[in-house]
């Protein structure tokens, strides 16, 4: 199960690189449009940057979770899978309301 964490950890932080590269120049897009307007419109840019904001917060959580869950494990509980229920509900509730605020 360990090995699922790993990858989950490594995948995460690199998706979680374009994904805030995207955030960076959609967001720098918005400031500056007279600059980018060859690139993306200022509408799209913020469009674009609204849009990824939720999938952001998911790979920062996807990312800190593994570490977080390490945490858990130096404490020797005995039920370890009741953590991974508790994190993996928070991990997709924060994900969800981030969401649910982006659709709102």
């Amino acid at each position: 199960m360990g090995r699922y964490w790993e990858l989950l950890t490594k995948w995460s932080a690199w998706l979680l690189i374009i994904v805030l590269v995207l955030e960076f120049i959609s967001g720098y897009a918005i400031s500056h449009f007279r600059i980018f307007r060859v690139l993306i419109g200022k509408a799209n840019a913020f469009k674009l940057h609204q849009t990824i904001q939720p999938v952001a917060v998911f790979f920062i959580l996807a990312h800190v979770f593994p570490h977080i869950r390490r945490l858990v494990l130096k404490t020797r509980l005995e039920r370890i899978y009741i953590a991974d229920a508790i994190l993996l509900l928070f991990l997709f509730g924060v994900f969800g309301g981030s969401l649910y605020l982006f659709l709102i």
